[in-house]
């Protein structure tokens, strides 16, 4: 693996089913859920990377304003997990006198492509939160990724009509 040149995509996703198994492994695969909202980002080794939560896509979604800093440590070897260390807080409010309030702070090791449930954080959401990583090695890794969730998306569509 190049570490030079490795980054991780991350996606975090909310959904309305708080009965997911753990670990959850292939489930999603076969069984249908109802996404909420949902975020992702490339993080870079080591570097604490932040941004607002995804575009809620459920009327019952939160309207709080939530962001989301992720830390990747890159394995020795591409077949190990990632480890992750994910926060979840309230937005920062212009002008506020107190910093965020961390809704949620977590480590968790993640294999690629093997989606993880996160503990309960009923501050955050009242469905489950899942958290997927890419380990990407190369620079073309990225648009595989996002052209298999592209097609992913549309599959799902089409088992909605």
């Amino acid at each position: 693996m190049d570490r030079a040149n490795a980054r991780v995509f991350v996606e975090v996703v909310e959904v309305s089913r708080r009965d997911l198994p753990r670990p959850i492994g292939h489930w999603l695969d076969k069984n249908a859920v109802t996404v909420r909202s949902s975020a992702n980002l490339v993080a870079f080794p080591d570097v604490p990377t932040s941004l607002p939560s995804g575009q809620c896509v459920d009327a019952v979604c939160s309207s709080m304003q939530l962001s989301i800093t992720l830390t990747a440590r890159l394995p020795e070897r591409a077949a190990e997990p990632v480890d992750l260390a994910l926060r979840i807080e309230e937005a920062a409010a212009a002008g506020a006198a107190t910093g965020p309030k961390v809704l949620l702070e977590t480590t968790l090791q993640a294999v690629t492509r093997v989606p993880v449930v996160l503990p309960p954080a009923p501050e955050v959401s009242n469905g489950s939160l899942i958290v997927t990583a890419y380990l990407l090695q190369r620079y073309d890794d990225l648009h595989r990724v996002m052209e298999c969730q592209a097609r992913q998306a549309e599959s799902s569509k089409q088992l909605a009509k």
